[in-house]
């Protein structure tokens, strides 16, 4: 949990010193999925707290903001934004439970450490893509190597863990 945070803050202050919107969009999904992984890892009462619904509500804003940024993007010529409106819909999915949480006792035993691995686990990948797709796509643009590769290598790499763990 406290790797994956410093990976965001990290994330944050070079998306700002190196002025890098895309970052920092991606910033903000993988810093929600470490904060709400980090919450149902030490989660452990009935009711969800007043935290986390000021979460849920940040949730949203993210949400918006990947969306609204992404359609410009793609408006803009720029095919990257549809991945930013691929994460705000994995985001809709996350918050929508987050949400649903907060109405019901969802996360008990073992769905709350499944929840907290998912949830770490989708910040890691998203993380590592976003710095991958920005350090190593302008590298091999002249190259046998497609970008596909780069943008789906993560997921394809991690998701089978989030899978094996959640089991």
């Amino acid at each position: 949990s406290l790797a994956m945070f410093y990976v965001v803050v990290g994330a944050f202050i070079l998306s700002v010193v190196r002025p890098n919107p895309f970052l920092f969009t991606i910033a903000l999904f993988s810093g929600y999925l470490v904060w709400t992984g980090f919450r149902r890892a030490r989660y452990k009462n009935a009711v969800l707290n007043k935290v986390d619904k000021i979460t849920a509500v940040i949730g949203v804003l993210i949400i918006l903001i990947l969306f609204g940024y992404g359609l410009n993007l793609i408006q803009s010529q720029n095919s990257i934004g549809i991945v930013l409106i691929f994460f705000g819909l994995g985001m809709v999915t996350f918050v929508f439970e987050d949400v649903r949480a907060l109405k019901s006792d969802l996360y008990k035993s073992k769905l709350r450490i499944a929840n907290h691995l998912q949830r770490m686990l989708g910040g890691t990948i998203a993380t590592i893509t976003a710095v991958l797709v920005q350090q190593l796509i302008p590298r091999i643009q002249n190259t046998q190597i497609p970008e596909f590769v780069i943008w789906i290598g993560p997921t394809i790499v991690l998701t089978p863990l989030i899978f094996y763990w959640s089991k």
